[in-house]
């Protein structure tokens, strides 16, 4: 089975940006693509050759930009086959981006700042609704859906909780819980996390505000499908499943949580397609 490994935060500094291959990638891809920049935020448009059924925001890992979905575009090319427009955003501090980047912000040479990587996510997620804004006055008032890989997951989680016209989400190896730190294993020997009580009181007071799992209700009839690796070092398994746990208790919840016994931070191609499927079945 292909496993596709994603960076968090693990490979920091590979920082994936295709440039001089746009022709090539159009090939490979097979579909109507354009970069566009949207109210300052550099986006892929993806469309469907069929007409637009709804719009889907796809979000990159932590290290990457929006162009991870020319490199690898299995999933992309499954949401077009289903109709789906696809918009595929530079999180904030990432690809295109103006203003400071992710390297800037989350790390001080060696030490990593979960707090400004928290940060990111959550400006990442306000900019779905600028996006959303955006297609709703070119017309486009169909529902609408997010999906995203590790930093993407996170972004997903919250998205689903900020906006109430984004009603299905499908995250993947990512988690609605932010005051998660990475374990040891999940960082190269050289670098630490910062765990000093000024920056975890930090990062406890600001996801006691803005993380999605202190929100439950929030997530009150919307649909959401994660999936995580159990040997994940990025992610703390067990607070995820215990937010599924509460999340289901609550009544018009429709959540669903599948866990993959043997994966680590990384995809793989049974996890693209339960997404695909997820969001045909689900955005009407």
């Amino acid at each position: 089975m292909k496993l596709k490994k994603w960076i968090t935060y693990s490979a920091f500094f590979s920082f994936l940006f295709i440039s001089g291959m746009q022709g090539e990638q159009s090939n490979s891809i097979n579909c109507d693509y354009r970069f566009l920049n949207i109210d300052g935020i550099p986006v892929i448009e993806f469309r469907p050759a069929s007409p637009v059924r709804s719009i889907l925001f796809v979000c990159h890992g932590f290290s990457s930009s929006k162009n991870q979905f020319l490199e690898d575009a299995e999933l992309v090319k499954g949401l077009l086959q289903k109709g789906f427009m696809v918009i595929a955003p530079d999180n904030s501090g990432h690809g295109d981006r103006k203003g400071s980047s992710f390297k800037d912000r989350a790390f001080n040479e060696s030490i990593i700042n979960i707090f400004s990587v928290r940060e990111m996510i959550d400006e990442s997620a306000n900019d779905i609704s600028k996006l959303i804004d955006h297609y709703e006055g070119l017309g486009f008032n169909t529902p609408f859906g997010i999906t995203g890989i590790s930093m993407g997951g996170f972004v997903s989680f919250k998205t689903l909780v900020n906006d109430y016209r984004v009603i299905c989400a499908a995250p993947m190896i990512g988690s609605p819980v932010w005051e998660d730190v990475p374990s040891e294993k999940g960082i190269p020997p050289h670098m630490n996390i910062d765990r000093s009580d000024e920056a975890m009181n930090k990062l406890k007071r600001y996801s006691d505000k803005n993380s999605p799992h202190h929100h439950l209700n929030a997530f009150k009839g919307k649909r959401l499908l994660a999936q995580n690796g159990q040997l994940d070092a990025h992610v703390h398994i067990k607070h995820v499943q215990s937010f599924f746990s509460a999340l289901n208790q609550v009544p018009g919840s429709k959540a669903e949580l599948i866990v993959y016994p043997d994966l680590y931070h990384e995809t793989n191609h049974q996890m693209i397609e339960r997404v695909i499927r997820f969001f045909d079945e689900n955005m009407n």
